[in-house]
């Protein structure tokens, strides 16, 4: 018949202390549990797990006779290191299997995972080369977008520059247009030249390199009398003619106001007063840039008639 003993915590303080288990179920054995000891091999085991076996689970023996106290803990030691040590043994085995175990699995869904990634690669493979050629495609249009939108930039800020230049040119235009010029001998420095008097019809040659308004001419006349004044072009075509009535002896003025467009002309009289011209002058061309008197019919050291040719500037506005 099979004893159990009740674990106390004074009665069986040494066996307490060894943190013995149940070799079946492996729980700890601990206070108010009941065991038995078996009575061959000395091992404990809870009361449920020794009346549900029909025999020792430790030992195998069939006896199944119990010891009716617990033995000193030396025997119990020893069962305990040599169940301890197969407990730890058969645990080593059983990691080593599932550690192997798995070390095949995970080798088996790597292969299978690297040769399904390599068979995925393979296939997209061309997808992969136009997405990386997008790319590169989109990484040169950003570069080269960047690039007018500065050009852009630089080209509003200099046609915002040209257009402040052009507001400034049509300001000088309409300033230069209200503004008079002469150019020739001025009157009053005649007398600075040999002065001589004659009815000489003579052509004055002269260029306009701007369109400009001919506004007049002074001519130092000898006596009284009458004279006109012509403009032509060197085809002989009269452009203009000045008329101011009767002519009395010194300063008069022929006030033609004609536009003359860019190009070459000349300038002469008809009447019956004589007019004031310097000899030995031999300045030719006696130029301002705008208008250049360039000779006469006669020698060019002759100044002929015409003095101080007053004009202002046409220039376009629009």
């Amino acid at each position: 018949m099979s004893s159990f003993i009740r674990l106390d915590r004074r009665k069986h303080e040494s066996f307490l202390a060894d943190h013995c288990y149940d070799p079946t179920t492996k729980e700890l054995l601990k206070v108010g549990d009941e065991v038995c000891i078996c009575a061959h091999c000395k091992s404990p085991h809870l009361k449920s797990v020794w009346l549900s076996a029909k025999l020792c689970p430790s030992c195998r023996n069939e006896s199944k006779r119990t010891l009716t106290e617990i033995p000193n803990t030396k025997n119990l030691n020893n069962f305990l290191k040599k169940t301890e040590t197969s407990v730890v043994q058969s645990n080593y085995k059983g990691y080593f299997i599932f550690f192997l175990i798995a070390s095949l699995i995970g080798g088996i869904v790597s292969v299978s995972f690297y040769s399904e990634s390599e068979k995925w690669k393979e296939k997209y493979r061309g997808k992969y080369l136009e997405v990386n050629n997008l790319n590169s495609k989109i990484s040169n249009l950003t570069n080269t977008t960047s690039q007018l939108s500065s050009e852009k930039n630089n080209i509003r800020q200099q046609l915002n520059d040209a257009e402040t230049e052009l507001d400034k040119y049509e300001e000088l235009k309409i300033l230069a247009n209200k503004l008079s010029f002469t150019t020739g001998i001025k009157y009053e420095d005649r007398k600075n030249y040999p002065l001589k008097y004659g009815n000489n019809k003579a052509k004055v040659y002269f260029t306009v390199n701007y369109p400009i308004n001919f506004n007049s001419v002074k001519i130092d006349a000898d006596g009284s009398g009458y004279i006109y004044g012509y403009i032509y072009d060197l085809y002989d075509n009269k452009v203009c003619e000045a008329y101011n009535g009767t002519v009395t002896n010194g300063v008069e003025s022929l006030t033609f106001n004609c536009a003359l467009e860019k190009g070459s002309y000349y300038l002469t009289h008809s009447g019956n007063t004589d007019l004031g011209f310097i000899e030995n002058f031999n300045k030719y061309p006696f130029s301002d840039n705008i208008i250049s008197i360039t000779r006469t019919q006669y020698d060019s050291k002759y100044y002929m008639n015409f003095f101080e040719w007053s004009y202002k500037l046409d220039l376009k506005t629009d």
